[in-house]
């Protein structure tokens, strides 16, 4: 009867090790959109590369940040959220992009934040299936070369931040993302690019990456 109200449940800073398996059995008309695990310990409990339905239909929010989780622990967590919009799982210890977030919670997905993790590319990225992302948050990894990535089809990203990596010279193709109005390049060795231009306004560094393309 209490589930049955409830919006949003925040059980931050726990010592969690178990998804709430029960979660799953609540009625699909309960609105609870919003679940808060940040700062528990789930890395130490999830199991690896399963498919796991435990989160309610209904879920369009997940915080999963500071929780020793691995990629295929992610995996795992989010391998059954197709209405999931925001994910948070920042300070884990993600190695590469989880690919159950292309195959599962693509459609609607609209921010992602992964910042602080130990990523060192983003090869098993998608972005055809990732075209609604407004949000992209890849900071403090240690990404060197993402012109792997199709950034042409994320045409309704507006926000993206890849400071704090280790990437010399960031793709041209994000000087022609039509809405992107934030993208943050700070602490980047970019040596082609003048500081002045990183730390000024974005539309400016857009246009400098553009003269970049190709003829």
């Amino acid at each position: 009867n209490v589930l049955s109200s409830l919006t949003k449940i925040d059980v931050s800073s726990n010592g969690i090790t178990m998804l709430p398996l029960e979660l799953a059995q609540i009625p699909p008309s309960t609105p609870l959109a919003t679940l808060i695990f940040r700062g528990n310990q789930l890395g130490r409990g999830v199991e690896e590369s399963l498919s796991l339905s435990w989160a309610p239909c209904s879920l369009t929010s997940l915080d999963v940040s500071a929780n020793g989780l691995s990629t295929a622990q992610l995996n795992t967590i989010v391998s059954e959220l197709p209405c999931m919009q925001h994910l948070e799982a920042s300070s884990n210890a993600l190695s590469s992009w989880p690919e159950a977030l292309s195959r599962n919670c693509s459609p609607g997905l609209r921010e992602v934040r992964m910042s602080n993790n130990r990523l060192v590319d983003l090869s098993t990225f998608d972005a055809t299936a990732h075209t609604k992302l407004e949000v992209l948050d890849v900071s403090g990894n240690q990404l060197r070369d993402i012109t792997e990535v199709e950034w042409s089809h994320l045409t309704q990203l507006s926000t993206l931040d890849i400071g704090n990596n280790n990437i010399v010279s960031p793709p041209y193709q994000l000087g022609f993302l039509p809405a992107l109005e934030k993208l943050s390049l700070v602490g980047n060795p970019t040596r082609t690019i003048r500081q002045a231009l990183i730390t000024g306004p974005t539309s400016r560094l857009k246009e400098h990456l553009r003269m970049k393309a190709p003829v």
